[in-house]
């Protein structure tokens, strides 16, 4: 990758999706252990998720 341009633009997309994922793990904790009937919609959300970005990818 190259940072040559735009440095600050890439290291802070990085930087966004990174903290993006601390409350998504937050959520599938508080799930796993006080809401376990909302796991299976949990489960599906990540399955769609997951989905997305496989087809993003082609």
């Amino acid at each position: 990758m190259d940072l040559t341009e735009r440095r600050d633009t890439i290291i802070a997309l990085f930087a966004w999706t990174g903290s993006m994922q601390i409350p998504y793990a937050l959520a599938q904790l508080a799930v796993s252990l006080r809401y376990r009937t909302l796991v299976p919609l949990l489960l599906l959300l990540t399955i769609v998720e997951r989905g997305l970005m496989a087809m993003d990818g082609f």
